[in-house]
């Protein structure tokens, strides 16, 4: 299996208690609690919050990375981020420790490329899954799985058979599920009476004026007829 480079986050032992006045200390220092757990005792950790927020802007939260923790670099997964409910800001983090070799499930974010395609031949694309659960073997685990969707056609749908899965990588759902539809773009029902009431007025326009025509046409011939006559 080829190694695999994986981001890098660093993180420092913290105080084994939780109480809220050391987690409030912790957040206010600049870092983010979070523990430690999987093959071995659980860890109380800390992470520095703008290490955590490059590590955010760069990759997915599914993707293998490794913990700097005491001269080591410990292979983990990111289980669980908590977020103040009011602020959105980070408050808890939960990494899993890994084995490169076992087998593990994960749920992998799914990329469209070639939208702008699409977009450019008039089509809309609608995707249905966002995401999708793999299993894999830990340092096979993909950060994210691509479908190009460039080619699609409307009516035509996209399915789990689409996704580029690498190789070692699977999922448990069927390959004929979907995962994103391609439509024409359609005119919303008030879009639609708008156009209707409009074109029925531009028609009604059209007939009265020709009405009028032809009524001045008639008056017209009657004038000379009575001159020559």
């Amino acid at each position: 299996m080829p190694t695999q480079t994986r981001p890098r986050i660093p993180a420092e032992p913290r105080s084994q208690t939780a109480r809220k006045s050391e987690l409030k200390s912790i957040r206010t220092s600049g870092h983010v609690p979070a523990v430690l757990y999987g093959h071995g005792d659980p860890q109380m950790i800390k992470v520095p919050a703008r290490a955590l927020q490059e590590f955010l802007r760069h990759h997915t939260t599914s993707g293998m990375a490794e913990l700097a923790l005491e001269n080591q670099a410990t292979p983990v997964l990111l289980r669980a981020i908590e977020r103040n409910p009011v602020s959105g800001e980070i408050i808890h983090l939960d990494f899993q420790r890994v084995d490169l070799a076992e087998a593990i499930k994960a749920t992998v974010p799914i990329a469209f490329h070639g939208a702008e395609t699409l977009t450019r031949n008039g089509l809309v694309l609608q995707p249905q899954m966002t995401e999708i659960e793999v299993h894999s073997r830990a340092d096979a685990l993909p950060e994210v799985l691509i479908v190009d969707v460039s080619h699609a056609r409307a009516g035509h749908p996209l399915h789990v058979s689409d996704l580029q899965l690498p190789a070692g990588v699977t999922t448990t759902l069927d390959a004929t599920v979907p995962i994103a539809a391609v439509t024409a773009p359609s005119v919303p029902a008030d879009v639609a009476a708008a156009l209707d009431a409009e074109e029925f007025a531009h028609a009604e326009l059209a007939a009265s004026h020709g009405t009028a025509v032809d009524e001045e046409a008639e008056e017209t011939e009657d004038l000379q007829a009575a001159a020559a006559g």
